[in-house]
């Protein structure tokens, strides 16, 4: 909690060496509602609506020094198709709340120094008439981290931050503890074990060579997971805690064509690979097996887009999808029956989606979107985790930009 105090009373002391009266205040926000349905396999699910606000009062106080707070919360009545995949249909609904509070300073015009801090609460509710606030998944969030950039050319930077966040689910351990059944994994039966403290190193590199722009992102994260203890090969519990080491690699190409003065076409293609290493293991009470490694994985997806922007007033139409594949190497396939087999979990999992927005003032846009997705693996056993599947959803309705 100090990292947090310091990162605000940093911000503060900044702001008290710049003259108050030189303030200038740039709100800029945008509201939307969406409604619509989601599906899982054949099942539908009844109408429901999303709403979303995000505002930012940036204040500018001189052309060295800005404070950028921002607030985005939103409800989510109607299901994204990526909501918790393979375990979507826990959760009937949720709301999430972040705010953060942001320092940029320019030392010089090409160098920049960015100290932040916010704060993240995620609702999720398994059932309509369940309270909000008690739900199993229900977490918050807080980081502090700090981001310097540096213009080496005139298209180029390059971004280098270093974060500390804490993740926190304050409803698991009660709920949790009250369950006594031999088929959850031990690691998971004891006091706060979802709780972790997170360390994350980024460095990011942006260009643009004409009309092409490119980004490249580098992203560590050592994970600690103060209560939850190792599993041994005898099902006992160690002294010794779970460590996780997660590594992502993304990029990005985009590049616009100008094809007609009426119509535009922005075509960009996003890779990520990430890999996970944990030293925790899984011991399978029902079966009787042992499992290291367990929450290794490594994931790799490529997903390209094409935005067609239409007519003086434009529509804008975007086609997208993507095609990935998760690897669990140390984490034995299983048949319907739960009998382990040969070989490791693979997923492939296939996306597509359709965007329409259409301006119908100055400041507000109708928009239709739906998404697809197509999820495939030589895992069979499905008793408690979904691996084959399918989900979609569609969403009507319009957003406010102000």
């Amino acid at each position: 909690m100090r990292k947090f105090l310091a990162a605000g009373a940093f911000l503060v002391l900044c702001a008290s060496f710049c003259r108050l009266d030189a303030a200038h205040v740039v709100p800029v926000g945008d509201f939307r509602f969406l409604g619509g349905q989601y599906f899982f396999n054949s099942s539908a699910s009844s109408l429901s609506g999303n709403l979303s606000l995000t505002v930012v009062p940036a204040v500018k106080f001189n052309d060295r020094f800005s404070i950028i707070p921002t607030y985005m919360g939103s409800y989510r009545g109607t299901k994204e198709v990526a909501d918790l995949v393979g375990g979507g249909t826990l959760f009937q609904d949720g709301q999430d709340h972040f705010l953060s509070v942001k320092g940029v300073y320019a030392v010089t015009p090409a160098l920049k120094l960015k100290l932040g801090t916010s704060y993240r609460l995620e609702l999720l509710r398994e059932t309509k008439d369940e309270a909000w606030g008690k739900g199993l998944f229900d977490y918050q969030k807080l980081n502090a981290g700090f981001e310097t950039e540096y213009a080496y050319l005139r298209n180029g930077a390059i971004r280098a931050g270093i974060d500390y966040y804490t993740l926190r689910f304050p409803n698991y351990q009660s709920l949790e503890s009250s369950v006594t059944s031999s088929g959850l994994g031990r690691e998971l039966a004891g006091s706060d074990t979802l709780n972790c403290a997170n360390l994350m190193g980024t460095l990011r590199f942006i260009n643009s060579f004409g009309r092409l722009k490119t980004e490249v992102g580098y992203y560590t994260t050592a994970k600690s997971y103060p209560d939850q203890p190792l599993v041994l090969a005898d099902s006992t519990l160690s002294k010794n805690k779970r460590n996780d080491s997660y590594t992502a690699i993304n990029t990005n190409v985009t590049c616009p064509v100008k094809t007609s003065p009426s119509l535009g076409i922005v075509v960009s293609l996003d890779a990520q690979y990430v890999l996970n290493d944990s030293n925790q293991a899984h011991y399978d009470a029902q079966k009787t097996k042992f499992i290291a490694d367990y929450y290794d994985y490594s994931y790799l997806v490529v997903a390209p887009t094409v935005h067609f922007i239409i007519g003086k007033r434009p529509w804008a139409v975007s086609l997208g999808g993507s095609v990935n594949r998760q690897d669990y190497a140390k984490r034995p396939v299983q048949d319907a029956d739960g009998t382990y087999q040969s070989g490791a979990i693979t997923v492939d999992e296939t996306m597509v989606s359709v965007g329409i927005a259409y301006p119908i003032g100055k400041n507000i846009k109708l928009r239709a979107v739906s998404n697809f997705i197509d999820s495939r693996s030589n895992m069979k056993y499905e008793t408690t985790y979904a691996y084959n599947y399918q989900t979609s959803n569609y969403l009507l309705g319009f957003n406010y930009e102000f």
